[in-house]
């Protein structure tokens, strides 16, 4: 049985800093499932490339739930992040 993940993929925008808290700003915001047995970093940016028409995806993020901007971004850098967010995330 397969099981997606929901993702809420934020991109095309900009981070502002200048307030306490950081605000996204001008970005898209759109829904992606994707499967749990093949998720990983490469997946992300390939997702990135084929889905939303990206030449490339420079760097990746997610927010840990219960956090903001101001604290709970982590830089997906590798699996290692992937499988921590998915934790999160499940």
């Amino acid at each position: 049985m397969t099981t997606y993940l929901e993702l809420i993929v934020h991109h095309g925008g900009k981070m502002d800093y200048s307030e306490e808290v950081p605000r996204y700003l001008n970005g898209k915001i759109e829904e992606v499932d994707m499967d749990l047995d093949y998720i990983s970093y490469f997946q992300l940016q390939q997702l990135g490339v084929v889905h939303f028409e990206y030449a490339r995806v420079e760097r990746l993020w997610y927010m840990a739930p219960s956090h903001n901007l101001g604290n709970g971004l982590v830089e997906i850098r590798s699996d290692t992040e992937v499988m921590d967010g998915l934790i999160h995330g499940v």
